[in-house]
């Protein structure tokens, strides 16, 4: 009986199996350009409010577009960014002395693979926020089941195309919308 070696060799099997269930799971699709525009503040300010989103108040216009800027620099890899945007949150009025401030120290040390992890804090403390007072528009919660050792990540966008903070232009379009948030 001829059998071929690595195939009886389950440990083998099951590393594919594995490997094509993560491929599926994330549906990932590679356009061949994976470039990442980092985006300031500034232009997102411009962008949101000119744009299809607005919020009740101007406090949660500069935090989210603060944010959309802290998301677009760990979309693009870049820590040193990361922690500038971060920077840029702490200083907005309000933030000093919140749930957000903590956080908001921890991203702006610039280490990417914690810069990831404090962010998908701070969309959590920033979702009742954010959540209740859209104006005008939508805003998507989205999710990426491979973020964090396949725990699983969330993060607020402005948009529905996936452009996944967690693992950058590495899986720029790994996730799915989970939730779609408009004003009452």
């Amino acid at each position: 009986m001829n059998t071929i070696p690595f195939l009886s060799n389950s440990k083998y099997i099951l590393t594919i199996l594995f490997t094509g269930l993560l491929v599926i799971a994330c549906k990932e699709k590679t356009t061949g350009n994976t470039e990442v525009e980092v985006v300031n503040t500034e232009t997102l300010e411009k962008t949101v409010s000119a744009g299809s989103i607005a919020f009740t108040n101007e406090e949660t216009t500069k935090l989210f577009n603060g944010y959309l800027a802290l998301k677009q620099t760990l979309v693009a890899s870049n820590p040193e960014a990361a922690a500038l945007a971060a920077n840029e949150l702490l200083n907005l009025p309000g933030v000093a002395g919140s749930d957000l401030e903590s956080v908001l120290k921890e991203i702006s040390i610039p280490d990417l693979a914690a810069q990831r992890k404090h962010f998908s804090v701070l969309g959590m403390a920033l979702e009742p926020r954010i959540k209740s007072s859209i104006s005008t528009g939508a805003i998507f919660k989205q999710y990426c089941p491979m973020a964090f050792q396949n725990t699983g990540g969330y993060w607020l966008s402005d948009s529905e195309t996936i452009r996944n903070p967690y693992f950058g232009d590495a899986m720029l379009t790994c996730g799915t919308v989970s939730a779609t948030w408009k004003s009452l």
